[in-house]
């Protein structure tokens, strides 16, 4: 396990795609997915590189015409590409080896489950479209 912090946003973002939870429109995740197949584009593989405390650092290996890429991304947002897309996830070995990075933080004291999070985003949505609606 190598616990890497992300924001309210990105965790959202991530639970909603765990989840296979249906948006109205696409989401930013999404959209990049929808992008890169339009370019004729894949995500090959995510690679979770570098910690430079507190900062984790991954990179995007892409796939197309112009032959292989390499892009800087933040982890939670490789991580949520990749799952839209079907790529691996890979984490560097040294990495892994690293005290530093596998205990950085206490996971268990932030208990808040995927569903957990996608069901409080549905609610939010609902009451903002039922104000809209009134409106």
């Amino acid at each position: 396990m190598l616990p890497i912090w992300i924001g309210r946003a990105e965790a959202t973002a991530l639970a909603l795609t765990l989840e296979t939870a249906e948006m109205p429109r696409p989401m930013t995740h999404q959209l990049t997915a929808d992008l890169l197949t339009a370019a004729s584009t894949r995500v090959r593989e995510v690679r979770i590189i570098r910690l430079v405390e507190p900062t984790f650092y991954a990179v995007l290996l892409l796939e197309g015409p112009g032959g292989p890429a390499e892009v800087d991304a933040r982890p939670s947002d490789a991580v949520t590409l990749a799952l839209v897309t079907g790529a691996p996830v890979m984490v560097d070995g040294e990495l892994l080896d690293d005290a530093r990075a596998v205990g950085w933080t206490e996971w268990h004291e932030y208990p808040i489950t995927g569903a957990k999070l996608v069901s409080e985003v549905r609610r939010q949505y609902d009451e903002m479209a039922a104000r809209l609606d009134r409106e």
